[in-house]
């Protein structure tokens, strides 16, 4: 689950029939489902947005991550906007909306022999991805030629339309092939991560990225490579080193960090283990006490 950075009431959702989902949170009315012949073919498991609100990242059982245009000019953002009008009327009149979801089935992008398991995690840096999947590494990569601030007819959807059939069979052909070229940027190496279902963090400014293991470790990377705007330029494949490795308590395959978090000021990350246990660390301070 996650909420559009740039709208409060607009949640998104994996799920276990293939799909991403949109919702209205004031309304609980259902907005658009991501979905369909050229969607994922397997489990949604992890999802990103983009800081813009404008794209959506989704990474599979299936091995790809996929990018979603819901930006202006597409279906999905109009339905959104429809969204919005009809919870003033849920709200004054207390009526139950029902409301048909529009459906997209193209995504802009989708990833080619990236990864080669479940994409159990994704974040977007950037125009920039960063992802994972079963293994010691977390990739930073970019897809060629996407730039959020154009309007390239390359990477939008605005204009594509594709229904589906009763057997889920496509009734048009697709208007381009979907792009699947990538440079890649970064690899970020750690220990003892070979197993699903991961969450790393990236901070909000972007600058750190964290990553527990299944020994109750957790790494800690600076993103702060040399760029341009937000693209990497640099292009060294040279895995960076951690710039520090936080500890729980105990190393031990009960331990494994599952799910990571920064506090919406950065000031805080919080680790959650396979023991139960929740943990908390003031950032700033360990960047003072290890600067």
């Amino acid at each position: 689950l996650k909420v559009c950075p740039t709208d409060e009431f607009v949640l998104v959702s994996g799920s276990k029939d293939n799909t991403a989902r949109l919702w209205n949170l004031k309304t609980g009315a259902q907005i658009a489902v991501i979905a369909g012949h050229e969607g994922h073919l397997d489990d949604v498991v992890s999802i990103a947005w983009h800081p813009s609100g404008n794209y959506l990242a989704t990474g599979s059982m299936d091995t790809t991550v996929k990018l979603w245009d819901v930006g202006p000019n597409t279906p999905v953002h109009s339905a959104i906007q429809e969204s919005h009008q009809a919870a003033k009327v849920f709200l004054d009149d207390s009526c139950q909306i029902i409301t048909q979801p529009v459906e997209q089935s193209i995504p802009i992008f989708t990833s080619h022999k990236l990864h080669f398991h479940c994409v159990d995690s994704v974040a977007f840096w950037g125009d920039c991805i960063v992802s994972r999947s079963l293994g010691d590494v977390i990739f930073l990569w970019e897809p060629i030629d996407f730039c959020s601030s154009q309007n390239s007819a390359k990477f939008t959807v605005a204009q594509a339309k594709s229904t589906i059939g009763a057997q889920g069979t496509p009734q048009e052909k697709l208007p381009y092939p979907i792009p699947t070229a990538y440079r890649h940027l970064r690899s970020f190496v750690y220990r003892q991560s070979d197993f699903w279902f991961v969450r790393f963090a990236v901070d909000r400014c972007g600058q750190t990225l964290a990553a527990g293991n299944g020994e109750g470790q957790i790494y800690i990377w600076d993103l702060s490579v040399r760029t341009n705007g937000s693209k990497v330029v640099d292009g060294s494949s040279e895995a960076p080193s951690p710039i520090q490795i936080l500890e729980t308590e105990g190393k031990n395959r009960q331990n494994a960090i599952r799910y990571l978090s920064f506090s919406p000021d950065d000031d805080f990350l919080v680790a959650v283990s396979d023991n139960g246990a929740t943990y908390k660390w003031d950032v700033q301070r360990e960047k003072v006490s290890n600067g």
